[in-house]
């Protein structure tokens, strides 16, 4: 969606690999999250006692700090360490309030998901898959960020990850090894910096669900229709080429971020330039 160039550079392991210094950047922070909520909802589960929670979250932390960034156990990253504890407690807290109000069961944990999509085969692993009341499946995303941004993507039809593990769900509904209705899979991003659950109106969540954010269009309608235009081009062997303007073009008109931009200098080395004011 962002840089078919960059996108092939890195299937084909051809993205550099800058070295830099160790920070606690979102993308560690993402993943110490993920090790955590992981490790404190598991796959049919009891919930975690609300008065429990805060030991729990510091007995997790500390081992997934311990296998992922043993740096962060010293004292020098002490306000860092504690900043993130403060927050996953309080998303802990609110994301087990938020299972039990739906009085959802826990059936998959970081789940193997695989499907079919404009003719091409796709694999991911969705980070919890819950079942509701009923037999309905909600396939759920943990967002180490606030919920604004992703929010605006969704209304705007250019969100994509969930709805594609949604997809591959309902292609293989029998690969979680639990029975089910026949309702399509709903989708749900949890955001644990500011503790928001964001769905679209399909899924069908309550309203007395703490922090809910509800989308009421469809939120992946723009991006799959641009994602099945570039396959077609791949197909052909053609790799569009980005223009100058695409951070700020992606941003307003697609809340999408530019990461893709930056992963390698080829992608703005070979840029095409931005058209004169006047120019035909």
């Amino acid at each position: 969606l962002v840089s078919p160039l960059s996108w092939l550079l890195g299937r084909l392991d051809a993205l550099p690999d800058p070295w830099s210094a160790d920070a606690l950047d979102a993308l560690l922070q993402g993943n110490i999250a993920h090790g955590v909520f992981e490790s404190l909802f598991e796959k049919d589960g009891q919930l975690i006692e609300r008065d429990e929670v805060e030991v729990a979250v510091d007995e997790a932390l500390a081992e997934v700090i311990r296998q992922q960034a043993p740096l962060l156990s010293t004292a020098q990253w002490k306000v860092e360490r504690n900043t993130l504890r403060s927050t996953l407690i309080q998303a802990v807290k609110n994301w087990r309030d938020v299972l039990e109000v739906l009085d959802a069961k826990v059936v998959g944990v970081e789940t193997s998901l695989k499907g079919e999509f404009s003719g091409i085969m796709i694999r991911g692993f969705s980070d919890e898959v819950v079942q509701l009341p009923g037999g309905k499946l909600a396939v759920v995303d943990f967002k180490k960020s606030s919920s604004p941004k992703r929010r605006e993507r969704m209304e705007l039809g250019y969100d994509c990850q969930v709805s594609l593990y949604e997809k591959m769900i309902n292609d293989n509904p029998g690969e979680l090894g639990v029975e089910t209705s026949s309702d399509t899979p709903g989708i749900i991003y949890y955001t644990l910096n500011d503790q928001r659950v964001i769905a679209d109106d399909r899924t069908g969540l309550p309203n007395n669900v703490p922090g809910l954010i509800v989308v009421s269009n469809d939120v992946s309608v723009n991006a799959l229709d641009e994602i099945k235009g570039q396959i077609k081009k791949l197909k052909k062997g053609v790799v569009e080429m980005n223009h100058g303007s695409d951070a700020e073009t992606f941003a307003t008109e697609k809340a999408l971020p530019d990461f893709a931009l930056e992963a390698t200098p080829l992608v703005k080395m070979f840029a095409h330039p931005d058209p004169v004011e006047g120019d035909l």
